[in-house]
């Protein structure tokens, strides 16, 4: 009798201990937007607060987060601000959380950390100010063994000169590359602590890892191991996507070795054509049917059209060829302007697809598909001035 009553006396008593050392869920973070120093150390603090309160008991080793930097969930480019996010949650961490210790997310903290942290973007459009910079960014941490999210939240930022560049990798790349995994990670972050991560996401880790390894290679400069990851995930079932090859294309002609760019950008046409997904990144002036005033970019899109006009001149399918503009102006404008812009580009290709004005058509979407549509006229609205191609049934042209 004394043992059984000395037995419970224990497990009161490891009772009350847990129960005083257990962490209380974090407050909600204000919806007031912050500046962006001040939310992101606010975000990181609620994020890893939650994480701790869903370690176990008396936990004494350190704690292995992967951080996969956060895109913009317009573009799924990630950013010069993706980066200065990255430096503000490693130092709050150390700061705040000495035994968790952060990790890049490259192949190999896929495979040896505990939790992946992870997120996105989003600028916001408001009527009261044009390219008022106000941004809503959202984040999770997931558990690596479990794939539950163990924590997630979400700030508001206004900051005027939060900086939207993309990093080299993605300023290179000739697509926008938003894809379902970008969808995942819009699904994850709004999932709620303690259910399961969406598994497509989860799946491809792996080569997402690979990918993040390439990227911080082309941004050192280092194209040739920039390429060899690449290419390796271009190897893994998951990997054979139109953003595996555009981003082989990229290192390929940094290398100068041109040929093998070209084979890489037909192959990512000849996927993009298999999901109807042609978001190639053909950008204008504001205001203007004139390409970007990039000299680099405008060489570039030569090959690029080049490249669609002789895949579309052998495939049996037509092309609407879609112009769309930015949100400032009035709307009959943008609307002829989008047009001619399309117009535009459906001659460009003209010399390589003799038959186009039969096989495809031209249309101006004025600022109806806007991606961005902050109307700021500047790089955080770029995508909205663009072209991009949509298969279709040749019938659909006919009619």
């Amino acid at each position: 009798m004394f043992a059984a009553a000395k037995r419970l006396w224990v497990i009161v008593a490891l009772s009350a201990i847990m129960a005083a050392c257990a962490s209380p869920p974090p407050p909600k973070l204000p919806a007031k937007p912050m500046d962006f120093e001040t939310a992101i150390r606010a975000l990181t603090g609620n994020l890893l607060t939650q994480l701790n309160s869903n370690l176990p008991f008396l936990v004494s080793d350190e704690i292995t987060v992967a951080v996969e930097p956060m895109i913009d969930a317009n573009t799924a480019e990630v950013t010069m601000a993706s980066r200065r996010i990255d430096e503000i949650i490693l130092d709050e961490t150390r700061k705040q959380f000495p035994k968790i210790k952060l990790q890049a997310l490259n192949s190999k903290s896929a495979e040896t950390a505990q939790y992946l942290l992870t997120g996105m973007i989003k600028p916001e459009q408001r009527g009261d100010a044009k390219g008022a910079a106000l941004y809503y960014i959202r984040s999770a941490i997931i558990d690596l063994k479990t794939h539950r999210v163990v924590a997630n939240t979400d700030v508001r930022v206004i900051d005027p000169n939060l900086d939207a560049t993309p990093i080299s990798a993605f300023q290179d790349n000739p697509m926008y590359t938003r894809d379902k995994r970008v969808d995942s990670l819009a699904k994850i972050v709004g999932t709620e602590p303690g259910q399961l991560a969406d598994k497509g996401y989860m799946d491809g880790l792996t080569t997402a890892a690979l990918m993040a390894d390439g990227d911080r290679m082309y941004d050192g400069k280092n194209y040739e191991k920039a390429l060899g990851y690449y290419k390796e995930a271009s190897l893994r079932a998951d990997g054979q996507v139109m953003r595996t090859y555009a981003a082989m294309y990229q290192a390929y002609r940094k290398l100068n070795r041109m040929e093998d760019a070209e084979i890489a950008f037909g192959r990512m046409i000849a996927l993009g054509y298999s999901t109807n997904n042609m978001n190639i990144k053909l950008l204008f002036s504001v205001a203007s049917t004139q390409f970007i005033a990039d000299p680099d970019m405008r060489s570039q899109y030569a090959i690029w059209l080049r490249q669609i006009a002789r895949f579309f001149a052998k495939a049996d399918s037509c092309l609407n060829i879609v112009g769309h503009s930015s949100r400032t102006g009035n709307e009959a404008f943008n609307e002829s302007l989008s047009l001619q812009r399309a117009q535009a580009v459906q001659n460009l290709m003209q010399k390589d697809f003799p038959n186009i004005m039969s096989r495809s058509k031209a249309a101006g979407r004025g600022w109806k598909e806007n991606i961005a549509g902050l109307g700021s006229d500047d790089i955080r609205d770029a995508v909205d001035r663009r072209v991009e191609f949509r298969v279709v049934p040749c019938r659909d042209i006919a009619e």
